[in-house]
Formats: C-alpha cells, sequence, structure tokens
C-alpha cells in the first residue's frame, strides 16, 4: 500500500523532527553546509530523508574529496548531529568535534572550553543563514514540482546566496 501525503507533490516527506510541539512535519529536508564567512560549500536536498548521522558522515567523505584531508579542521553542529558515530567519523577523519553534545553533562563539561563556546556561537549564524535562504531567496517554498526541479531552483538559490554574501565581504573589506 502506498501512502499519499500530497496529490500535487509528490516528493513529499515526512520528517520526524523530536522537537516538541512539532514531533512530524511535512516537506523536504535540505542540508546545508557553510564555511566560517557564510558561503554555502555544501548542500543535500535528499529524495527522502537522512538522519544527520548520515548526512555528517557522507559529508565528510565529499569534503575531505573535495577540498582535502587537511582543509577540513573543525566541523561545528547543533545536537540532532550528535552521537557516537559522528564522533568517532570525526575522529577517524582528524576533524576537531564542535558538535553540541546532546547530554547535558558533557555539554556542561565542554561550556568551560573556549574554543567550543566560540564554534558554538558562530554555529547560532548558521541557523540564521538557514532562515535567509528558506524565506528571503525561495520565498518560504520551493516554487517548483518534482524533486529534479526542486534540486535545480535550490542550486540557483545556493549561487545567488553566495554571490550575495562575495558581494558583502567584498563590500566590507573596502571600509
Amino acid at each position: 500500500s502506498v501512502k499519499i501525503l500530497s496529490l500535487y507533490e509528490p516528493d513529499t516527506a515526512i520528517l520526524t523532527r523530536g522537537k516538541s510541539g512539532a514531533k512530524n512535519e511535512f516537506g523536504h529536508s535540505l542540508f546545508i553546509v557553510e564555511q566560517e564567512d557564510g558561503l554555502i560549500v555544501d548542500w543535500q536536498l535528499p529524495r527522502k530523508p537522512k538522519s544527520d548521522v548520515v548526512f555528517l558522515q557522507e559529508g565528510i567523505k565529499n569534503w575531505q574529496a573535495t577540498y582535502g584531508e587537511e582543509m577540513i579542521k573543525a566541523v561545528v553542529t547543533d545536537r540532532g548531529f550528535d552521537g557516537e558515530e559522528s564522533r568517532n567519523a570525526l575522529e577517524d577523519a582528524g576533524i576537531e568535534n564542535g558538535m553540541c553534545p546532546r547530554s547535558v553533562k558533557q555539554l556542561t563539561n565542554r561550556l568551560s572550553e573556549p574554543a567550543f563556546c566560540e564554534q558554538q556561537r558562530r554555529r547560532s549564524q548558521t541557523e540564521a543563514r538557514i532562515a535567509i535562504v528558506k524565506n528571503n531567496f525561495l520565498d518560504g517554498r520551493l516554487s517548483t514540482k518534482g524533486h529534479e526541479n526542486h534540486e535545480m531552483e535550490v542550486a540557483w538559490v545556493v549561487l545567488a546566496h553566495n554571490l550575495w554574501v562575495l558581494a558583502r565581504l567584498k563590500t566590507v573589506q573596502k571600509c
């Protein structure tokens, strides 16, 4: 048997978030990776939702293949990415772990590290980056139908976003 989640968009998925008040949502999962200056350097819009741990493990392999093993110094994420598998993947790759721990005890310990606090302060800007991409560049929703068209639309949005960031960086450098 097949579940129909949307009459208009066959690629709509049930996203289980684990957040109070919004445990399940309908839509698409978008994974965005930005570097310190705000440029989006990787993104995925999977046809079927993936866990954050899978995104991270695949990402590490892709980033090291694309940018070189020595270029990726640290990975900073929210609590959704934390877990033994993720910690092991970062350690095996020789990448500094800047993930926000799920455990309150571990988080309390990590908050005594100035570098971790700075990384998490920087990570909070990523939440704003996602909102900018979603609300300003996508107007709150994808305007196309079909997964291939969604991917193309997101690719154009990422390009436009990165041009916007580069223009702002150039302006700041001139001042």
